[in-house]
């Protein structure tokens, strides 16, 4: 019970609760987010993913999590602006 309370706590602080956010960059275009968000996401996946249980529902928000600081670092913020890019 109390590693299920833990993983809904961490679940909820890492922006599953808080609505819809998307990626923005200014003058950027849909094509260009798209292309880099496949950069990002295919440097940050494991080519092999063992998981079972909670350990994938971890593992799969970690992955999101070092995809986002990759797409932070070329540049794109996270928002829930309108005009956003959603992945």
């Amino acid at each position: 019970m109390k590693i299920l309370f833990l993983i809904a706590t961490f679940i909820f602080a890492t922006g599953c609760g808080s609505g819809h956010r998307g990626f923005m960059r200014d003058g950027s275009t849909e094509q260009e987010f798209y292309s880099e968000l496949q950069e990002c996401t295919q440097k940050v996946t494991p080519q092999l993913k063992l998981c079972a249980g909670s350990g994938c529902v971890l593992q799969n928000i970690e992955i999101r999590n070092q995809r986002n600081l990759c797409m932070q670092a070329k540049g794109w913020r996270i928002t829930k602006e309108e005009g956003r890019f959603m992945p």
